[in-house]
């Protein structure tokens, strides 16, 4: 049976909620110019593949969220490559490989560049991680022994009524 574990990661602007608010908190400190800031969304999903791996049958799990991180930047020239070292702090802390992070800032930073105004948005980092593993048909049929034993196994005794 092999067992792969796999990282992927999703990069957007959406409209930032709760925009109104005169007073929000990040990092423990009050944001007043909330429109100088760019919020920053880190959710971490998990889920898992079963099935084999080089085609035949597959089957999915739904992703989980499992971690989430929230911090915010003040929107300068440079956005995100003036917090690389904040972003790897958080990426570590969430358990994402060092070598998956660049590819991850480099996604981020490269949304940042396209975008001229962040008025109203936030960024928003999906980081999905896949745990799959390969069945092979004779775990099919092990599986397939294990629960006709299980069904073939003993059945309680009725409760006699004295």
């Amino acid at each position: 049976m092999t067992i792969r574990i796999k990282y992927s990661s999703c990069v957007n602007f959406k409209p930032q909620e709760n925009h109104q608010e005169s007073q929000r908190h990040i990092n423990g400190q009050p944001l007043h110019e909330e429109d100088s800031m760019l919020r920053v969304f880190f959710s971490l999903y998990k889920f898992y593949f079963l099935g084999n791996l080089t085609g035949g049958s597959m089957f999915t799990t739904r992703p989980v969220k499992i971690n989430s991180k929230e911090t915010c930047i003040p929107i300068t020239s440079s956005l995100v490559d003036d917090h690389d070292q904040e972003f790897k702090e958080i990426l570590t802390v969430m358990g994402v490989p060092g070598r998956k992070q660049s590819k991850i800032l480099r996604q981020m930073a490269s949304l940042a560049r396209s975008k001229g105004t962040f008025s109203g948005v936030s960024m928003d980092v999906e980081l999905l991680v896949g745990t799959y593993q390969e069945i092979t048909e004779g775990d099919i049929a092990r599986a397939e022994r294990e629960s006709m034993d299980i069904e073939a196994g003993q059945i309680p005794a009725a409760r006699s009524i004295a």
